[in-house]
């Protein structure tokens, strides 16, 4: 299947097979790498972005769906408030949940609390296998703090 969207302020199109996932998608035919995939199920969220400004898994969200649409995964927000908090508070080790995470916060609505319980609740579907959660947590509360005080 012939796919296309806009990714990260590009137009990428690329063949895909009919089945395939939306990582596939953008791993495989657009060569996004900032999207990850480790559970394959939905569950950990390593393979988190952005359609139409919706989070989804993208690991278990068909590419079809996408077609068209508005993407941005964690190479939208690189450089952003977000991934530089969770840098400041410790909360990158090995880097493999941080683009899910970085997508996540960026997709909280603004009647989640900016604290550590808000923050906790509503990311508990990213999971991360060696930090601990400590500076992730304080990563995400500054982060989102950032994001919504308007800094760059």
């Amino acid at each position: 299947m012939r796919w296309s969207a806009e990714v990260d302020g590009r137009l990428v199109e690329c063949d895909v097979p009919g089945n395939a996932s939306l990582a596939e998608a953008l791993r495989g035919g657009a060569e996004n790498t900032a999207v990850k995939v480790a559970c394959g199920e939905g569950i950990c969220g390593a393979c988190s972005c952005l359609v139409a400004g919706e989070r989804v898994h993208g690991c278990i969200y068909p590419a079809f769906r996408a077609y068209g649409q508005v993407i941005q995964t964690a190479a939208s927000f690189a450089d952003g408030p977000v991934a530089r908090a969770l840098v400041e508070a410790g909360g990158v080790q090995c880097g493999f949940c941080t683009p899910g995470m970085v997508v996540a916060v960026h997709s909280l609505s603004t009647d989640v609390p900016a604290t550590e319980a808000g923050i906790r609740h509503a990311l508990a579907g990213n999971l991360c296998r060696c930090t601990g959660y400590a500076g992730l947590v304080a990563g995400a509360v500054a982060g989102l703090q950032r994001l919504r005080a308007g800094e760059p």
